[in-house]
């Protein structure tokens, strides 16, 4: 049973601690109870369409909500319909790898959140390895890598450093090498 500490970061707000039990894991979408604050709650995440990173929507006791995330090291960016809030993942009990099967197969890589172009780190024709830093951007003041799913080679760069981009917009794409 997986539980993440998340700290809020600001004074007064306590770190909160997240008790997930999943009870259905044989299709893309994840059922359980998640204890938060004391709390219990029944959940339902379904991933969004494919080509997409770190969103979905949320059902929880029934309210269904629109969501995306972005994990860059200890901090966690969440957006919840339209809302922002901002954590540091102070510990996690169990360890998922960085990128799903679903994001390695991806030849495109897209905005996680809405947000500005700050750093391309390649151009096109460059070979990186798996999670290379390939573009750095902002969101609501934070900022965050898009790191490759699995080595390969660039084979467009479809933004611009200083470019406002919206949520699942292409900001590169790539091909396995041989």
């Amino acid at each position: 049973m997986p539980t993440i500490r998340l700290d809020p970061g600001r004074p007064g707000e306590p770190a909160v601690d997240v008790v997930i039990t999943a009870r259905d894991r044989s299709g893309p979408s994840r059922e359980g109870t998640a204890s938060v604050a004391g709390t219990t709650s029944d959940f339902c995440f379904e991933p969004a369409a494919p080509g997409a990173t770190g969103g979905g929507t949320l059902t929880i006791d029934g309210h269904r909500y629109r969501t995306r995330f972005v994990r860059d090291g200890d901090r966690l960016l969440v957006w919840i319909d339209g809302a922002v809030h901002r954590f540091t993942v102070a510990s996690r009990t169990a360890r998922r790898s960085g990128h799903s099967d679903a994001d390695a197969a991806r030849d495109e890589l897209v905005a996680p959140m809405p947000g500005t172009i700050l750093r391309i780190l390649v151009r096109a024709g460059d070979v990186h390895e798996a999670n290379a830093p390939l573009i750095i951007m902002e969101s609501m003041k934070m900022e965050m890598t898009i790191s490759a799913p699995k080595a390969g080679r660039v084979s467009a760069i479809a933004c611009r450093e200083g470019e406002m981009v919206a949520i699942d917009q292409v900001l590169l794409r790539r091909e396995d090498v041989p």
